[in-house]
C-alpha cells in the first residue's frame, strides 16, 4: 500500500531547540500547590503541614498572631461559608473540561462530554509554543478525526518532548486519560507528528496482540499509513541472511509485553527481546517514540531491588536506560492507583539528578508522609508543568439501576440443597482424614477452594433468568446488550470433555464438576496408619454415598453457555472470551461441543471479529470476560 503518511519535507532545523529547562517539585511549589487545593476545597489558605485536613475537604484557618478574635455574628457567617463550601465541593468533584488555549481553536470539539478532577481544573496546562500544525495537513484538523482535546494531549506530547532532563534522557509525557476520551488516537497524533519531522522508527508497547488492529485503525483513520510491525516474530520471520528485509527497516514494531522479557535462541546462545528491539532501533541514538500503552503493566518495580520487582518493570526500566534520547509517552487511565506506582517513570522528571530529591525513595517519602492531599497537589503540579494530562467521560447522562433477582422456590432448594451436601462433606471429610491419618493442611485449602468456586458458579447461574428477561425487554426495545462475566469455567468444562472423551450432548453443569471432582480426588480412602496400606471400608462407603448423592442432584447449567443459547444462539451473541470451546445447538437443535477457532483462526482474531460483528450491528448481544476485556 503507497506510504500516504506525512514524510519529512520539514527541515530539521525548524524543529525548537532542546531545553534544558526543566521544572521540578520543591517546597515552594508543594506550598503553592497546598494554597490552590486550599482555595479549590474552601478558601482558606494553608502550607503543607495542614494537608491532612484540606484533603479531608476541612477549611484549615490559621490566625494572624496579634489579630483580634472574631466576633459572635463573624463566626456564624463563618460557619455559614464552611457548610456552602462543604455542599459546592462535594458536588463538584469533577468539573467539566474545557480547553481554553486559542491554540486549539482549529480542531472540533470533543463529540463526548469530558470531565476532569476539580483540583486539576484549577491548573492551566503551560503555555503552548510547539507548531503542530506544521506537521497536520487542514483536513485533519477539520475533519474532526483529531478533537480539540486530543490535539491538546498531542501537541503538549510533542513540547515535553523538546526538554532534555539534566542526566542527559529525554523528558517523558504522560497520558492518563479515561476510556473514550481516546488515548490510542492521540498516541497515533503524537507518532504522526514525528514520522513528518523524518524520525520513522518507533516502539509501541501494549498488553495484548489484539490492540495491534486497534493501532493500525487509529493511524489509518489519520491517514498515516506506516507501516506496523507485528512484533519481534515478524523481525524473525523477515530477517534473512543478508539481514533484515529492507521493508522493515522502518515502521513500528507494536510488542506486548509478555514479548519484551522473552528471549529467543539464536546462533546457539539466547538473544532477548529487549535488546533485539535495541538493535533494531539504532541504540542510543534513537529519537522516535516509545510507547507505554496500558503502562500500569509495569507498576511493581522496586528500586534498588530487583528481586522484589517483575520482569515487565525492570525491562521496561532498562529500555528507557538504554535509549535516553527516545521519545517516551506513558498511557494509562489508572496508572498512578498509588505514588509508589510511578518508580518506572522515570523520564517525568520529578526525582533524580537536577531535581529537589536524589532518589525515588527521597521523593516517595515526601509525598506519602503528607497523605492524599500532597497526591493531589504532585498531579496539580505535574500538570502545570506540561508532563501530564488527565480527562474522563462523564458519567452525566450516563443511568445505573441495581437489579434486584427474586429466587423461584426451585432455586432456593437447590441452593439449601447445596449448602446441606457441602455441610455433609465437610463432616465426612474430617472423620476421614483422621481415619486414614493424612496430612489436612493441603486438603482443606482444597475443599475451601472448590467450595468457593462452586458458589460463586451457582450465584451466576441463577441470574441467568433475570438476565435473559432483562435482555429481550432491551432488545424489543431497540437497544444493545453488552454482558459481562468474571469466568467463562473452561476448565471445568475440559475436565467434564476428558471424563468423557468428548463425547457431550448436553450443557454442563459447572457446579456439578467442581463438586464431584473434588470428592473424587481429594475425598481420602487409603490409610496410611498401617505398614501396608489399605482401604478404609467407611471412607470409601461415604465417598460413594456422596459422590451419587451429587450426580443425582439438579444443578444448573454452565451460566455462558445457557445465556447464549438463550439469546438466540452463535449467530445472534457474539462472545468475547478466552475458552477454546463451547456447548452449542446445532441445525438439528441437538447439543454438541465445538471448537470457538474451528477453522484455525486464533482467538485474538476471533474475538476481534466477534467484536466488529457486534459494533456494525450484526449481533446485538455481547458477552465479555476479563480475559477479552481489552479488545
Amino acid at each position: 500500500m503507497e506510504n500516504r503518511a506525512l514524510r519529512s519535507d520539514l527541515p530539521s532545523s525548524q524543529e525548537p531547540k532542546l531545553s534544558q529547562d526543566v521544572p521540578s517539585i520543591n517546597e515552594r511549589a508543594l506550598n503553592h500547590r497546598a494554597q490552590q487545593l486550599a482555595r479549590a476545597v474552601g478558601g482558606a489558605s494553608h502550607s503543607r503541614s495542614d494537608l491532612a485536613g484540606a484533603s479531608s475537604g476541612k477549611v484549615v484557618l490559621q490566625r494572624v498572631h496579634g489579630a483580634p478574635l472574631p466576633t459572635p455574628e463573624q463566626d456564624e457567617i463563618s460557619k455559614m461559608a464552611k457548610e456552602e463550601v462543604h455542599q459546592a465541593t462535594s458536588k463538584q468533584v469533577f468539573m467539566q473540561y474545557s480547553n481554553i488555549n486559542p491554540v486549539f481553536s482549529k480542531g472540533l470539539p470533543h463529540p463526548a462530554d469530558v470531565v476532569e478532577a476539580a483540583s486539576l481544573a484549577d491548573v492551566p496546562l503551560p503555555p503552548a509554543h510547539y507548531n503542530l500544525w506544521q506537521s497536520l495537513p487542514e483536513e485533519l484538523l477539520l475533519s474532526g478525526k483529531l478533537s480539540s482535546l486530543q490535539l491538546e494531549g498531542i501537541l503538549y506530547a510533542c513540547q515535553r518532548h523538546l526538554t532534555i532532563l539534566p542526566d542527559g534522557s529525554r523528558g517523558g509525557f504522560f497520558i492518563g486519560d479515561g476510556a473514550g476520551v481516546g488515548k490510542g488516537r492521540q498516541i497515533s497524533g503524537i507518532i504522526l507528528d514525528n514520522y513528518a519531522r523524518g524520525r520513522c522508527k518507533h516502539i509501541w508497547f501494549s498488553v495484548s496482540h489484539d490492540l495491534k488492529m486497534d493501532a493500525e485503525r487509529d493511524l489509518g483513520d489519520l491517514g498515516c499509513y506506516i507501516k506496523v510491525i507485528d512484533g519481534c516474530q515478524q523481525l524473525d520471520k523477515e530477517t534473512k541472511v543478508f539481514g533484515l528485509s529492507s521493508e522493515f527497516k522502518e515502521g513500528i514494531v507494536f510488542s506486548t509485553y509478555a514479548t519484551l522479557v522473552s528471549s529467543v535462541q539464536r546462533g546457539g546462545h539466547n538473544k532477548s527481546r529487549l535488546q533485539q528491539l535495541v538493535d533494531w532501533s539504532g541504540g542510543s541514538d534513537f529519537n522516535g517514540c516509545l510507547v507505554f500503552d496500558e503502562c500500569h503493566k509495569a507498576k511493581h518495580f522496586v528500586p534498588d531491588n530487583e528481586n522484589r520487582s517483575t520482569k515487565i518493570a525492570q525491562a521496561v526500566i532498562t529500555i528507557q536506560r538504554l535509549l535516553p534520547k527516545a521519545r517516551v509517552v506513558y498511557c494509562s487511565a489508572t496508572g498512578v492507583s498509588d505514588v509508589k506506582n510511578l518508580a518506572y517513570m522515570e523520564r517525568l522528571g520529578l526525582w533524580g539528578e537536577g531535581t529537589a530529591y536524589k532518589t525515588f525513595q527521597n521523593f516517595l517519602d515526601t509525598i506519602t508522609q503528607r497523605g492524599l492531599g500532597a497526591a493531589e497537589m504532585l498531579a496539580m503540579e505535574m500538570k502545570s508543568a506540561g508532563v501530564y494530562v488527565s480527562r474522563g467521560l462523564s458519567f452525566r447522562q450516563a443511568e445505573f439501576s441495581s437489579l434486584k433477582v427474586v429466587l423461584s422456590k426451585e432455586q432456593i432448594q437447590t441452593y439449601d440443597t447445596a449448602a446441606h451436601v457441602w455441610s455433609e462433606l465437610k463432616k465426612s471429610l474430617g472423620v476421614a482424614l483422621s481415619k486414614v491419618a493424612a496430612p489436612s493442611s493441603r486438603t482443606w485449602a482444597t475443599f475451601w477452594g472448590a467450595h468457593q468456586r462452586f458458589f460463586k458458579q451457582l450465584c451466576m447461574s441463577m441470574k441467568v433468568p433475570a438476565i435473559v428477561a432483562e435482555a429481550k425487554k432491551a432488545l424489543e426495545s431497540g437497544m444493545c446488550v453488552v454482558i459481562g462475566l468474571q469466568t467463562t469455567g473452561e476448565s471445568s468444562l475440559d475436565n467434564e470433555l476428558v471424563q468423557k472423551d468428548g463425547d457431550i450432548h448436553g450443557f454442563v453443569s459447572l457446579t456439578k464438576e467442581i463438586l464431584l471432582r473434588f470428592i473424587n480426588e481429594h475425598f481420602p480412602t487409603v490409610s496410611r496408619a498401617e505398614p501396608v496400606q489399605l482401604q478404609d471400608l467407611w471412607c470409601v462407603a461415604a465417598k460413594d454415598m456422596l459422590s451419587e448423592f451429587v450426580t443425582k442432584m439438579d444443578l444448573p447449567n454452565s451460566p455462558l453457555d445457557d445465556l447464549i443459547d438463550q439469546l438466540g444462539g452463535v449467530s445472534s451473541v457474539a462472545e468475547m472470551t478466552g475458552r477454546k470451546g463451547r456447548i452449542v445447538r446445532g441445525e438439528d437443535s441437538k447439543l454438541k461441543y465445538e471448537l470457538r477457532d474451528a477453522e484455525g483462526e486464533a482467538l485474538e482474531s476471533l474475538n476481534n471479529a466477534e467484536r466488529s460483528s457486534f459494533m456494525s450491528g450484526k449481533k446485538l448481544v455481547a458477552i465479555i470476560s476479563d480475559a477479552a476485556s481489552t479488545v
